[in-house]
C-alpha cells in the first residue's frame, strides 16, 4: 500500500467529533464526557490499495483506504483528498473508530476552509454508554450551525424491545451554545410514551440557562411531575426553578438558589404550593423555606441559618428533592443569626438560636438568645492558651430536657434565665525524645440569673497530668506504631443541686467515657479524682489496616454530683474503653464500647461490619446503651442488617431490617428486586417504616408530666408502608440512587 505523510485529514474528523459530542453533552441524551480529543499532531498516516492523481491537486483513494493517528482510525471504500485545501470528499462506505466512539456512514464530506462537514445515512456507537445514535443526515455549515435530521437514539439492540428517542431535527448553534429538538418522541416497547413538539437545551458543558431533565414519579398521591429550569444569574450564582404538579394535591414550585464567594456557599431553598386538596378543603397555601447565608463586610462576619414553614406536617406530606429539607429524622428547623468581629486577637460574637417544632401535636421550642461570646486562642512555645466567655439567655427550655429530664428535677429547678460562663484553659507540652509530658489546667467560673436571683459562687478547677511514650517500627512489608499513656486527673466539687439546667450535652450518653467531664453541659460539672492508663496502636501491612485504642479509667472516690443525680454509686468505680477499626480487602469492621468493671457488663457499645464485593454486599450494625438513669431511659438497643445479592448479570435482590431490640419494635423492613440489561434498568422495593415508640416496654422509667400521647400521634402519622420504584433508560438517564440510600449507615443518629 502507498503511504502519504503529514496530512491533517484525521484532525478535521477529530475536531468534528469533539464538537458534536461536546454539543450533545447537555441535550436530552445526557452523555457525559468528551469522546475524541482534538489534536494538531502531524503524525497522520494515510494508506490505500490504489492511489490515483487527478486534476486540481487531488488524490483519489480507491479500493479501500485507511487513515490513522492518535485520534483514531478512519477507513472506507474510497475518498478524494484535495491537497490545495486539505479537504476530503466523496467518502464512500466509511467508518471511524475513536477512543470512545465508533461511527459508520454511507457518504461524507469535509471542507475545512468553508467549515462544511456532512455525513449521510450514519450510525454511531458511544462505547461507555452503549448508546446508538442513527441519522439520515448530519450537516455542519459555514455559520457553525449543526443539524441532525431524522435521528434515533437508543441503547437497545432491538429498540422495539426497549426504549427509543426519535426526533425530526436536532439543531445546535456552536456560537450561541444553544440548541433545540423538534418533534421529539419517547417510545417504550414500541409504544409512544410522550411527545414534545419543541424542546430547547444548552449545548455546552459550561453553565448556561435552560431546561434540565424532567422528574416523574408515582406515589399514593398520584403522578408527581416537575420540569427543572436552570438559570445562570451571574458567574458565581444560579437558580433552579421547578414548576411541579402532584395529581391528588395540586400545583406548586420548588426553588433552589446558590451563590459562591470565595469559600462560602450561600443557598436559599423554597417549596410552595398554592393549595393542597388533601390537606385542607379551603385550599390553603403551604410553604417552607430555608436560608443559609454567610458573608463578610470589612471584618464583620455575618451568618444566617433561618427556616420557617406554613404548617408542621408539610415536610411529611410532600417529599422534596431539596437537600435542606430531606432529613425527616429531624423534628425541628433552625432559626439562627450569627454576627462576629475580630477583637483584641480573638473574636466577639452575638448569636440568636431558636428551633421550631415539626410535631403539630406537641409544640416544643428551644430558644437561646441573645448569646454573647468572646473567644481567644494563642500558642506560646509549647503551651496553648484559650479563653472562652459566653453570656446566654434561655427563654425556652431545651427539647431533650423537656422530653427526658423534666420529671427528674425538683420543681424549684428552673430551665430559663441567664447563664454566664468563663472557661480558661492552659495546655503545656514537653518533649524529651520519644517521651511526651502533658499538663492541662482548666478554670471554669459560672453565674446564673434566674428571676433576678443571682448565683455567683460556682468556681471549678480541673487538672490533668499525663506521660506518653511512643514506639515505631517499619520494614518493607509493614508499619507499626505503638503508644502508651499514664495520666492523673482532678476536678473539685461544688454543690450544683439548686442550679438551673438550661441545656443538655450530647456526651451524656457516654458520660463516663474517655474525655467527658460534663454531664449536663456546664450546668452539672462532675467532681472526680482518677487514674487513666491507655494504649494506642496502628498497624499497616499489604491490604490490612488496623487501629486500636484501649483506655482504663479508675475513680479514687465517688462523684457527689453523679450521686445527686443517679443515686448511690459503687465505691472506686473503674471503666474500660475499647476502640478498634480494621480494614482487610473488601471487609471493614469497627467496634467501640465502655465496660463497667463494677457491673461486669458493657454500658454501651457500637459495632459495625461491612463486606462489599461486585456480586455481594452485606452490612450489620448494632448500637447499645443501658441504664441512662439521668435521662430516665432503661436501654437503647438497635440492630440493622442489610444485603444485596447479584443473582446473575441482570437480576439482583436486596433486603434489610432495622429493629429496636429492647422495645421489640420494627423500625423499618425493606425488600427489593432489580433487573438490568443493556437497554434499561428497573428496581422495585417495598418498605415499612415504624418510628420508635419510646413509651413501650417501659423504655422510659418515669413518664409523669409528659404528654406522650401527642408523640404517639406523630409516630402513628409518620408510620407508612410504601412501594417505590426507579426506572432508568441506559445511556439516557442517570440513576436516582434513592433506593441505594437504604444502604447508607442509618443508625448513626440514634
Amino acid at each position: 500500500m502507498h503511504q502519504i505523510k503529514s496530512l491533517h485529514i484525521l484532525c478535521i474528523v477529530g475536531l468534528f467529533l469533539s464538537q458534536v459530542v461536546d454539543a450533545m453533552q447537555q441535550c436530552v441524551i445526557n452523555i457525559p464526557g468528551q469522546f475524541v480529543e482534538f489534536s494538531t499532531t502531524d503524525d497522520v498516516n494515510v494508506a490505500a490499495n490504489e492511489i490515483t492523481l487527478i486534476e486540481d491537486q487531488s488524490v483519489y483513494l480507491r479500493n479501500g483506504f485507511e487513515i490513522s493517528s492518535s485520534l483514531g482510525f478512519l477507513s472506507g471504500d474510497s475518498a478524494v483528498q484535495n491537497q490545495s485545501n486539505n479537504s476530503l470528499s466523496s467518502i464512500q462506505n466509511a467508518s471511524f473508530a475513536g477512543s470512545n466512539i465508533f461511527i459508520n456512514f454511507t457518504t461524507g464530506t469535509f471542507e475545512p476552509k468553508s467549515n462544511l462537514q456532512e455525513f449521510l445515512e450514519g450510525i454511531a456507537l458511544i462505547k461507555d454508554k452503549n448508546l446508538f445514535i442513527s441519522f439520515n443526515k448530519f450537516l455542519r455549515n459555514e455559520q457553525s450551525e449543526i443539524n441532525f435530521y431524522n435521528t434515533n437514539i437508543t441503547s437497545c439492540a432491538q429498540s422495539s424491545e426497549g426504549w427509543n428517542i426519535s426526533a425530526e431535527n436536532i439543531y445546535i448553534n456552536e456560537k450561541t451554545k444553544r440548541g433545540s429538538i423538534r418533534n421529539l418522541n419517547l417510545e417504550l416497547f414500541d409504544k409512544t410514551i410522550f411527545k414534545l413538539p419543541y424542546l430547547p437545551f444548552p449545548a455546552t458543558t459550561e453553565r448556561l440557562s435552560g431546561f434540565l431533565m424532567p422528574d416523574i414519579s408515582f406515589s399514593n398521591d398520584g403522578l408527581d411531575f416537575y420540569i427543572p429550569i436552570f438559570l445562570v444569574t451571574s458567574e458565581s450564582s444560579d437558580v433552579t426553578f421547578s414548576p411541579r404538579r402532584i395529581n391528588d394535591r395540586g400545583s406548586g414550585v420548588e426553588i433552589n438558589f446558590r451563590s459562591r464567594k470565595e469559600d462560602m456557599l450561600n443557598t436559599f431553598d423554597l417549596i410552595y404550593f398554592s393549595g393542597d386538596k388533601k390537606y385542607s378543603s379551603n385550599n390553603d397555601e403551604r410553604w417552607a423555606f430555608k436560608l443559609e447565608q454567610s458573608f463578610v463586610i470589612s471584618n464583620l462576619h455575618i451568618k444566617f441559618n433561618w427556616s420557617d414553614l406554613s404548617d408542621s406536617l408539610l415536610l411529611s406530606d410532600i417529599p422534596t428533592n431539596l437537600d435542606s429539607f430531606s432529613n425527616r429524622r429531624n423534628y425541628t428547623l433552625p432559626q439562627k443569626v450569627f454576627i462576629g468581629i475580630p477583637l483584641f486577637g480573638g473574636r466577639l460574637s452575638v448569636e440568636n438560636e431558636n428551633y421550631i417544632s415539626l410535631n403539630p401535636f406537641e409544640i416544643i421550642e428551644f430558644k437561646k438568645a441573645p448569646k454573647i461570646q468572646y473567644e481567644y486562642f494563642r500558642s506560646i512555645g509549647n503551651s496553648q492558651l484559650s479563653i472562652d466567655f459566653k453570656s446566654e439567655k434561655f427563654s425556652k427550655p431545651d427539647i431533650l430536657l423537656q422530653l427526658f429530664a423534666r420529671d427528674r428535677l425538683s420543681q424549684n429547678i428552673k430551665s430559663f434565665g441567664r447563664r454566664d460562663i468563663l472557661d480558661l484553659k492552659i495546655a503545656s507540652y514537653l518533649y524529651a525524645g520519644p517521651h511526651k509530658f502533658i499538663l492541662n489546667n482548666q478554670v471554669i467560673l459560672k453565674n446564673y440569673d434566674v428571676e433576678n436571683n443571682v448565683s455567683q459562687n460556682n468556681a471549678f478547677m480541673r487538672s490533668y497530668f499525663a506521660f506518653e511514650r511512643g514506639f515505631f517500627s517499619k520494614t518493607k512489608t509493614y508499619k507499626h506504631n505503638l503508644g502508651i499513656e499514664f495520666g492523673l486527673g482532678f476536678a473539685n466539687y461544688q454543690d450544683q443541686s439548686s442550679d438551673p439546667i438550661f441545656d443538655l450535652n450530647s456526651s451524656i450518653v457516654s458520660l463516663l467515657g474517655d474525655h467527658n467531664n460534663e454531664i449536663l453541659g456546664y450546668d452539672r460539672i462532675i467532681d472526680e479524682r482518677f487514674l487513666k492508663l491507655g494504649i494506642k496502636s496502628s498497624y499497616k501491612r499489604n491490604d490490612l489496616r488496623n487501629i486500636n485504642k484501649l483506655f482504663y479509667k479508675k475513680r479514687f472516690s465517688n462523684s457527689k454530683v453523679l450521686e445527686q443525680l443517679m443515686g448511690p454509686l459503687p465505691d472506686n468505680q473503674d471503666f474500660l474503653m475499647i476502640k478498634n477499626k480494621t480494614r482487610y480487602k473488601n471487609t471493614n469492621f469497627y467496634i467501640s464500647g465502655l465496660y463497667d468493671n463494677n457491673l461486669n457488663k458493657f454500658i454501651n457499645y457500637d459495632a459495625k461490619l461491612n463486606y462489599d464485593r461486585s456480586q455481594f454486599r452485606f452490612f450489620i450494625s448494632k448500637k447499645f446503651t443501658r441504664n441512662i438513669i439521668n435521662l430516665d431511659i432503661n436501654e437503647f438497643n438497635y440492630l440493622e442488617i442489610g444485603s444485596e445479592i447479584f443473582i446473575n448479570a441482570s437480576l439482583n435482590l436486596m433486603f434489610g431490617l432495622r429493629e429496636d431490640l429492647f422495645g421489640n419494635q420494627k423500625i423499618e423492613n425493606f425488600l427489593g428486586l432489580g433487573y438490568e440489561n443493556c437497554c434499561f434498568a428497573f428496581r422495585i422495593i417495598a418498605n415499612d417504616d415504624r418510628l420508635v415508640n419510646l413509651t413501650k416496654n417501659n423504655q422510659f422509667i418515669n413518664m409523669r408530666d409528659l404528654n406522650y400521647a401527642n408523640w404517639e400521634k406523630m409516630i402513628s402519622l409518620e408510620n407508612k408502608s410504601r412501594i417505590s420504584f426507579e426506572f432508568e433508560f441506559k445511556g439516557l438517564t442517570n440513576k436516582k440512587n434513592k433506593i441505594s440510600k437504604l444502604f447508607n449507615e442509618y443508625l448513626k443518629n440514634f
